[in-house]
């Protein structure tokens, strides 16, 4: 059981909220509305921020500005992919969306906010993608159903067998 998030206080941006969807255990990228609204995160480091309505309009994105380099400097990435494909594992499903907290200066302090088996949130570019990912998921059978009494909600690490530790 994770405890509370603690909001750091600072000049800047000092923490923020990544909605990771993850499709078939894999976490595909994260959406944040820190610094701007729509700001995208890509499994390759890259984050893409979208400061002006202009640019929100056009996806003409600005890539890894200064206000977000900590994201990438300090490490978050890896421990929030981990921890997003972890839940999903956990919970057996083909999608979901994580949302994890992640703060400056701390990347080991992430937490999960919540999670959304039907996301609305905007993944500009990346939306037909991330839409062909999971219908190729499902044509080619990417995952095995197994028979699991207990309600996802309650299912721990040892209840499934997606988990490998």
């Amino acid at each position: 059981v994770q405890g509370p998030f603690d909001i750091p206080d600072g000049p800047g941006t000092q923490f923020m909220e990544l909605k990771v969807e993850v499709l078939y255990g894999r976490a595909y990228l994260a959406v944040a509305n820190e610094p701007y609204k729509g700001t995208i995160l890509t499994r390759d480091g890259n984050i893409e921020v979208y400061p002006s309505i202009r640019r929100q309009i056009t996806n003409a994105a600005i890539l890894n500005p200064d206000e977000t380099k900590w994201v990438q400097e300090e490490g978050h990435l890896p421990k929030v992919w981990s921890l997003a494909e972890r839940a999903a594992k956990i919970m057996g499903v083909d999608e979901v969306r994580i949302d994890i907290f992640i703060r400056r200066g701390d990347p080991s302090g992430l937490a999960i906010n919540e999670n959304s088996l039907s996301s609305g949130m905007g993944y500009r570019m990346h939306f037909s993608f991330l839409a062909q990912v999971w219908a190729e998921g499902h044509l080619k059978q990417w995952y095995s159903v197994y028979d699991n009494k207990i309600p996802v909600y309650a299912q721990t690490k040892d209840d499934s067998p997606n988990l490998i530790d």
